[in-house]
C-alpha cells in the first residue's frame, strides 16, 4: 500500500457515543492546516449518516469508488466541506453494501492515501469484514467510548477483536468523549479498565454540539474558541500528523 498519506479508522465502542461527530469534527481540525489534504469516508455502509451529519450529500460516493464506477483520476470531483476537507458519503441506494470486499477495502485506502495527507474513516461501531479491514490497514486506529459502562464494556470488547487481527505496533488508542468534569472517572481509569492509551478527553459541552448539530455545522465553525473545539487538538498532538 501507498506510504504517500496516513489512514485513521475511527470505531466506536456502541451506538450513540458520537462516532461521527468525532470522525468528522477530527477531519476538521486537521484541515485547520491548510497545505494539509485531508478525506472523510462514511464506511459505516448500512447506517452511516456522514452526508446528513454535514449537510453534504453528493456524489461522486464511497460506494461508487468500492464498486470501481467512480473515475479516480479525478479526485478533484470528491465534495468538499466549507472547512477544507473531502467528504466520500453514501448514496441512498445501499443495495451493492452486502457485496462490498476486504479486496475493495484495501484498495479504496490505497487509492485514497495516494491523493491525501490523512484519511480519516468513519467505520461506525459494527464489527464486520469492511470496518475490521479498514481498521487493520489503518496507521491509527481510535475507539471512541464515553464515561459510562455499557460503552467502557464495548470498547473493550473491540480492542480485543482488533488485537487478534495481528496488528502491528498499537492496537488502537482512546478517546473518551462527552466527559464530565464531575464524573471522578480518570483518563488512567479508563485505560487500565479497557486496555488501551487514552489520548484525547472531549468534554460534554451539550449546548454547543446541539446548536451546531442543529445548523449542520461543525465546532470549528460553530465555536472555534470553545473548550470543546479545542479539546481535538490532544488528538492531533498523538498522532503527529
Amino acid at each position: 500500500m501507498s506510504e504517500t498519506g496516513k489512514a485513521v479508522a475511527i470505531l466506536g465502542s456502541k451506538g450513540g457515543v458520537g462516532t461521527t461527530t468525532i470522525a468528522a469534527n477530527l477531519a476538521a481540525t486537521l484541515a485547520n492546516e491548510p497545505q494539509r489534504r485531508v478525506l472523510l469516508v462514511d464506511l459505516n455502509l448500512f447506517l452511516g449518516d456522514v452526508g446528513v451529519h454535514l449537510g453534504l450529500e453528493k456524489e461522486p460516493t464511497v460506494m461508487q469508488f468500492l464498486n470501481g464506477s467512480a473515475n479516480t483520476d479525478n479526485i478533484d470531483s470528491i465534495p468538499r466541506h466549507r472547512t477544507g476537507f473531502s467528504v466520500l458519503g453514501l448514496a441512498s441506494d445501499l443495495s451493492d453494501a452486502d457485496d462490498v470486499s476486504a479486496e475493495r477495502v484495501v484498495v479504496l485506502m490505497d487509492q485514497m492515501r495516494q491523493h491525501f495527507d490523512v484519511v480519516v474513516f468513519d467505520c461506525g461501531t459494527d464489527l464486520n469484514e469492511v470496518s475490521l479491514t479498514a481498521c487493520r490497514y489503518a496507521d491509527a486506529r481510535i475507539i471512541v467510548t464515553t464515561e459510562q459502562r455499557p460503552a467502557l464494556l464495548g470498547a473493550k470488547r473491540r480492542l480485543g477483536v482488533l488485537q487478534k487481527l495481528d496488528i502491528p505496533g498499537q492496537t488502537a488508542l482512546g478517546v473518551i468523549n462527552r466527559a464530565h468534569p464531575e464524573s471522578g472517572i480518570a483518563p488512567s481509569q479508563v485505560e487500565k479498565a479497557v486496555g488501551m492509551p487514552v489520548i484525547a478527553r472531549i468534554r460534554n459541552d451539550w449546548q454547543e454540539n446541539q446548536a451546531a448539530l442543529a445548523a449542520q455545522r461543525l465546532l470549528i465553525e460553530h465555536c472555534p474558541g470553545a473548550g470543546v473545539t479545542r479539546d481535538f487538538t490532544q488528538i492531533l498532538r498523538h498522532m503527529r500528523y
